[in-house]
């Protein structure tokens, strides 16, 4: 099936301008986020890539009946079985689960890890999505873009100019990565965070949840990369959004007319 006029599938975002091994680090509000992403981070490690995960809270509250310290640690142990999964390095903050603050420390410190790590890619939350986490975080990681980039500003390690920020969760993406080799290994990294998708997110059924309520999440994953897949003309992929768009084109004939 060929792809959509204008949409190209990537077998992977295109990352690694520089020398060193490239590095994609995703900046996500809860352990599980990753999840939107997980067929990507497979394809680039299995390039010799390298993939940071960074969790702004460890999730003390997306469950029925435990109580928020022992679910941190659940989810803390789910996060970290998933990272192992995917073959990415991870790192937990310790915000609170809804109330991840859009504040300019929180900011500064996703600054200090992209100098740290020095990613070529970011990828992170749209700024519409429903959860007050995912959007603080969105904004936390655009303003960390800026604060990063600053020579002047002292972080303990040397200005870093990301390359290009990817955001999921977006109604139109225009990157769609092909990820129909690892759709199985992305279900497996999914079925780690039990808590989530065997618990939380089967008998909650409000708020900014209630549209992800549903018997079988696993099922819903194939299901959404079946959908992107189709729209790129692959079997499977995931969907992003550039948040640096490429300038105007200028040409002095229509493009594909007689050149």
């Amino acid at each position: 099936m060929p792809a959509r006029k204008g949409v190209r599938p990537h077998p992977s975002t295109t990352l690694g301008a520089s020398r060193h091994a490239p590095v994609l680090m995703l900046v996500g509000a809860h352990p599980d986020d990753e999840i939107h992403a997980a067929g990507t981070i497979l394809n680039h490690v299995a390039r010799g890539h390298r993939a940071v995960i960074v969790t702004m809270t460890r999730g003390g509250m997306g469950h029925m009946t435990l109580p928020p310290e022992q679910l941190k640690r659940v989810r803390s142990r789910e996060a970290r079985a998933c990272a192992k999964v995917l073959g990415a390095e991870l790192i937990l903050l310790d915000y609170e689960d809804s109330a991840v603050p859009y504040a300019r420390d929180a900011a500064l410190m996703l600054a200090r890890l992209y100098r740290q790590y020095r990613p070529d890619g970011v990828l992170t939350h749209n700024p519409d999505d429903r959860h007050p986490d995912h959007r603080n975080t969105h904004h936390n990681a655009i303003d960390a873009f800026y604060l990063a980039s600053l020579p002047l500003l002292d972080l303990g390690h040397p200005y870093h100019d990301v390359q290009q920020i990817f955001l999921f969760g977006g109604r139109e993406p225009d990157v769609y990565v092909d990820i129909s080799a690892v759709i199985e290994p992305k279900i497996q990294a999914a079925a780690k965070h039990k808590s989530q998708f065997e618990a939380w997110l089967v008998q909650h059924q409000a708020g900014v949840d209630r549209r992800y309520t549903m018997r079988d999440i696993y099922g819903f994953l194939r299901k959404r990369g079946q959908f992107y897949g189709f729209q790129a003309g692959v079997e499977c992929a995931e969907a992003f959004t550039s948040y640096f768009k490429p300038g105007p084109r200028v040409t002095e004939l229509l493009p594909g007319i007689g050149q």
